[in-house]
């Protein structure tokens, strides 16, 4: 074979794989543009859900919290606004209308201002975090509700998120802040390298930014693998018979099955329970409170803290929690917040704040007893926060 026929040779093939490549990448430039037209009708229909529930969809919410952040985000400031922030018990993971969430409370007793629900069911403080960090140009007043159950996680837990897709989109948590605490796997959060490839590239392609959303879509899981193993959990169910029906989350936990409060008492039983030693000058979740403050008082915000109202009539019957610890651990919380000059509410330091029957678990609330609690904590908000 001559050398003109190989060069020959060699040019088809360079022009072959151009070609392969621009076609590929046309598809896919093709597909995420129609991605995006999913993405785009799903934010929304999360905006206009929230815009009268006063909160995203209640089922897969931390794939709804973004698309729902990036719509606040796109939207001019009209008015002052106040934003919660939490987990579920300020979400309302248990309340079926959004009116009686705390937020949605205090949204009745003041129509002047915009207020936004922004707790995230399962949600620790590294969630939290990033979910201020990412509206801190929307608001104006921030309540944030610190929950007793979460302070343990925070020190139980070697994760330090329990959302990573979120915390990949929404951003605000460099690994460094983990790397400093030796029982955390700081490599459950993506490198700087790792996150400026992803700012600069790979989260301009809404194939991989709204992935998540994108199969929710789909096959209504945050991930294929999720829903792989939903279907085999169905399967070895039917093959069992083991599948226990569940009470409502909106029942109240008296008129439970007996089963279901016996599951109840076992959960929060180990939610509480302290795997390692609550030390101030090691914790995560105090940490990570500080750095929110910073946060907060670098863009000079006005803020409140609060603890979630707990159901101490059956903690204290199913012996659920040391009182002690709670005191010790939240003292220093306290603290930490008042030392920003921030207030603090504490809403355990006596009986309880909202009748037992009113609860569905020892932390969260049926309607009307998130409802009577939101008359509370707007009673308690110093009324220079609220202006």
């Amino acid at each position: 074979m001559n050398k003109v026929s190989v060069v020959k040779k060699e040019i088809l093939l360079k022009c072959h794989l151009t070609a392969s490549l621009v076609l590929a990448l046309l598809v896919l430039m093709v597909l995420d543009r129609a991605a995006d037209s999913t993405v785009q009708d799903m934010k929304a229909q999360v905006a206009a859900y929230a815009e009268k529930e006063l909160r995203v969809p209640p089922y897969d919410a931390v794939v709804y919290t973004p698309l729902w952040i990036e719509h606040l985000r796109e939207q001019p400031k009209e008015r002052p606004t106040v934003a919660f922030f939490g987990t579920s018990t300020v979400y309302g993971t248990t309340v079926i209308k959004g009116v009686n969430t705390t937020a949605g409370v205090l949204q009745a007793h003041r129509p002047d201002v915009r207020v936004l629900n922004l707790g995230l069911s399962g949600a620790r403080f590294t969630e939290t975090y990033a979910i201020v960090s990412s509206m801190i140009d929307q608001f104006d007043v921030a309540i944030y509700e610190i929950n007793y159950g979460m302070t343990v996680v925070m020190e139980n837990e070697e994760e330090p998120v329990v959302y990573p897709a979120l915390i990949g989109k929404l951003g605000g948590i460099p690994r460094d802040w983990v790397s400093r605490f030796p029982h955390k796997h700081a490599d459950a959060l993506p490198s700087g390298v790792h996150r400026w490839v992803a700012d600069h590239a790979l989260n301009r392609w809404t194939l991989y930014r709204d992935r998540d959303a994108l199969s929710y879509a789909l096959w209504k899981t945050r991930t294929p693998k999720e829903k792989i193993r939903r279907e085999l959990s169905k399967r070895d169910e039917v093959r069992t018979g083991n599948k226990r029906p569940a009470d409502p989350l909106y029942k109240p936990y008296d008129q439970m099955t007996d089963d279901s409060k016996r599951r109840i008492d076992e959960g929060f039983r180990n939610l509480y329970t302290w795997k390692r030693p609550f030390d101030e000058e090691s914790s995560f979740g105090l940490f990570m409170i500080g750095k929110t403050l910073d946060l907060l008082r670098a863009h000079g915000k006005k803020a409140v803290f609060y603890t979630a109202p707990l159901d101490r009539q059956l903690i204290d019957n199913r012996k659920l929690i040391r009182w002690e610890e709670y005191r010790r651990v939240m003292n220093a919380y306290r603290e930490l917040v008042e030392s920003y000059g921030y207030p603090f509410i504490e809403f355990n330091s006596g009986g309880n704040i909202v009748p037992h029957r009113y609860y569905r678990d020892p932390t969260h609330l049926t309607d009307e007893g998130n409802r009577l609690f939101g008359e509370t904590l707007i009673k308690h908000i110093p009324s220079d926060i609220l202006g």
